[in-house]
């Protein structure tokens, strides 16, 4: 009997051991290339070549540069800094030309790939003066991809407002889905709009530069021109002078009457004091 009990104990505790045995077994490793992922009771599953994204390959940054130059010849430099940024792939979106003091100035803007700007800096170092010169870089990648996001979300929430549109039964319910649908087209437009604009800032640099004529002290400041009058403009011209004086005359002996009426009596209070003296002195 003794021994039953012995056995029958020796194989509930082997049992008891072979279940907690068996019941989750986890494996972990790692490795330098590879990430190790644990399964209850199957072979372990690995992950092989897991890329991770480098967030720094997806920045989005405007850079933008602001030049103040000056040359003798200023037509033909800017027509030189143009071919350089044609050559490159760029374009002029705007230029006016103008003259300040006796000085030719022209004021343009450019476009141009960001990956030949430090290039296109150096160029134009070469060929004239560099009075001034910045460059200015703005980070907009948070920006950039909460708006990608929010598009992302919008055009989903549009997918949804049609077919919950299909399934309206009412004129009522028709009428605010609509309305949520025209409120969110108007958002995905706003989006799309702001996305393409920094795109196209991203990828194209905004170059704005100033040429200036360099100041010749052996320059005359100012150009004098013959412009003789004709026959016609001397008469009207005499004839306004004319006009003139003649109104400054009689405007002259207007105001000269008008003083004396206007002192009339003092100088008959006057006249009768000095009369009155003069009396008194033939007497004596």
């Amino acid at each position: 009997m003794k021994k039953i009990i012995c056995v029958f104990l020796a194989l509930t505790f082997l049992f008891t051991l072979t279940s907690c045995g068996g019941t989750k077994s986890f494996n972990f490793s790692s490795d330098s290339k590879d990430v190790l992922i644990y399964q209850k009771q199957s072979d372990p599953v690995l992950l092989e070549d897991t890329e991770i994204t480098d967030v720094s390959q997806d920045k989005k940054i405007i850079k933008n540069a602001f030049l103040n130059l000056e040359a003798e010849d200023v037509k033909e430099t800017y027509q030189k800094i143009l071919s350089y940024v044609k050559k490159k792939g760029g374009y002029e979106f705007s230029k006016s030309q103008s003259t300040r003091n006796g000085y030719n100035v022209v004021e343009a803007t450019l476009k141009l790939a960001p990956d030949f700007l430090e290039d296109f800096i150096q160029y134009v170092e070469g060929i004239c003066g560099v009075i001034n010169c910045r460059v200015e870089s703005q980070d907009i990648s948070d920006e950039y991809f909460d708006a990608q996001t929010r598009l992302k979300s919008a055009r989903e929430s549009l997918e949804t407002y049609y077919k919950i549109l299909n399934n309206a039964k009412t004129v009522e319910d028709v009428l605010k889905v609509q309305e949520r649908i025209d409120k969110v087209i108007a958002d995905i437009e706003a989006l799309e709009g702001k996305i393409n604009m920094w795109d196209e800032q991203v990828a194209q640099s905004r170059i704005t530069l100033t040429i200036n004529e360099i100041s010749d002290p052996l320059k005359p400041k100012e150009q004098i021109n013959w412009n003789a009058l004709g026959i016609r403009d001397m008469g009207i011209l005499i004839r306004n002078g004319f006009m003139t004086v003649a109104n400054y005359l009689v405007s002259a002996i207007q105001w000269i009457i008008i003083v004396l009426i206007s002192a009339l009596p003092l100088l008959l209070i006057a006249g009768v004091v000095v009369f009155i003296i003069k009396k008194r002195k033939k007497k004596k």
